[in-house]
């Protein structure tokens, strides 16, 4: 028992000696900021950096879907067409206003990115065919307040899909 904790640790301590923290610090359009910290293999330092730059790029163009005042995005697009039934929008722009209406809802619309003309309650989300509905006309919607955290749920998820385990993401105040 004691021969195979033996190697068992030293097992570990070889693992441990091999592997390194990659940090990338970045900014979108000058507004959001944060940092990716990945632990992985030394051997794996190329493959790790072309995971976060293509997490980043990623990050980037939902920021731009997400960006109320870029009049090309999903987001302005939708606030456009309040009343005038159902838009198709990319699964990103779905999933955070499923998001931002559960947050209004557990808080009584304390946290409402609706912010002219209605509330939560006036966003109708189809998440399975990518869908949403501003069910009133001349409503508008405004994620500023919710981007970061939809960025960092994002970037974590698809730092995991790569099959990366020891990562955290920090967009402007939120860690995941």
């Amino acid at each position: 028992l004691v021969c195979a904790l033996s190697i068992l640790l030293f097992a570990i301590s070889a693992n441990a000696q091999d592997a390194k923290q990659y940090q990338q610090n970045f900014s979108i359009k000058g507004r959001v900021s944060g940092t990716i910290i990945i632990v992985g293999l030394v051997q794996d330092a190329a493959n790790i950096q072309k995971l976060a730059d293509m997490v980043v790029a990623e990050a980037e163009k939902v920021y731009d879907s997400l960006d109320a005042s870029n009049p090309s995005s999903e987001i302005a697009k939708l606030n456009a067409s309040g009343g005038k039934g159902k838009q198709k929008v990319s699964w990103p722009v779905a999933d955070a206003l499923e998001a931002a209406k559960k947050v209004a809802g557990w808080t009584k619309g304390a946290f409402d990115v609706v912010t002219v003309g209605g509330n939560y309650d006036s966003i109708s989300v189809d998440e399975n065919n990518d869908m949403v509905e501003f069910k009133k006309a001349g409503m508008e919607v405004r994620m500023d307040n919710i981007i970061d955290g939809v960025l960092a749920d994002l970037m974590i998820g698809l730092i995991k899909q790569a099959n990366m385990k020891n990562a955290m993401v920090r967009v402007g105040n939120v860690f995941r």
